[in-house]
């Protein structure tokens, strides 16, 4: 949802240096990750940590002087303009992969292999943990396009974690199917979350929870924590959009 209307005078914005497409600077600080600007990043950002999923920080970025971005008319420009940024969360010390980077693309991907690089019971307790509300989120916003977009930590001590998520432009869209990909599980139908869950109790434990979630609510309250004008976002998609998610997780919880 590139509703840029949301900023005005009084939201909180980054001013930096365009790197290039895809990194902007500003001294002394990590580097900035840009792109279009989207209302459902914050909305991702806001419910990831009402859940405790660890996730980027997301905030509007400008390359102009704010007094020129707001003249602009033209769509295009104004999307130039002002992008959605965050810093590079990489900490020194941890080692960060992909999927991809985990098993070089051979083989068959699957959750138990991805585990089975756990160091020992505790750390696989603790990341099949994080996997989980990971897939729960995931799952509840309808999003499609995560796979390749986690960044596994292996820490000093051999240890591996999900590190922060991000990119949630893909979702709270369209909830008329019940497929969800991730890294090394695919759930292509109903049967699969429930067979999944015979397996794994805990993401049902997970998933129940969301039934209580006001998306709507989770909306108002990033909106007011950023300074955005929510004024002209139609809430009515996202009260329609949790309506769908719930009717769709009762059929998985069934």
């Amino acid at each position: 949802m590139h509703d840029f209307d949301v900023i005005n005078d009084s939201t909180p914005v980054i001013f930096a240096k365009k790197k290039n497409d895809g990194i902007a600077t500003i001294s002394g600080l990590p580097d900035i990750y840009h792109k279009d600007f989207d209302l459902t990043e914050f909305v991702g950002e806001e419910l990831a940590s009402v859940r405790g999923v660890s996730s980027v920080h997301y905030f509007p970025l400008l390359f102009e002087e704010r007094q020129k971005v707001f003249a602009i008319k033209n769509y295009f420009d104004k999307c130039l303009a002002i992008r959605t940024g965050s810093f590079d969360f990489k900490k020194e010390g941890v080692q960060y992969l992909s999927s991809r980077d985990l098993f070089h693309g051979d083989g068959e991907r699957s959750l138990e292999l991805l585990l089975s690089l756990c160091p020992n019971d505790q750390n696989r307790e603790e990341f099949l943990d994080e996997l989980l509300e990971l897939y729960a989120l995931d799952i509840y916003c309808s999003q499609t396009d995560r796979p390749n977009n986690i960044y596994y930590e292996i820490r000093e001590d051999g240890s591996i974690h999900v590190g922060k998520i991000f990119d949630y432009e893909q979702s709270f869209d369209s909830t008329f199917g019940e497929y969800y990909a991730s890294d090394f599980h695919l759930f292509d139908s109903i049967d699969d979350y429930q067979e999944f869950m015979v397996k794994y109790p805990m993401l049902k434990d997970k998933l129940t929870t969301y039934l209580d979630v006001d998306l709507e609510k989770i909306v108002r309250k990033m909106g007011y924590s950023r300074r955005f004008d929510l004024s002209s976002c139609n809430m009515d998609n996202y009260k329609r959009f949790g309506e769908e998610s719930y009717k769709k997780l009762e059929k998985i919880l069934k």
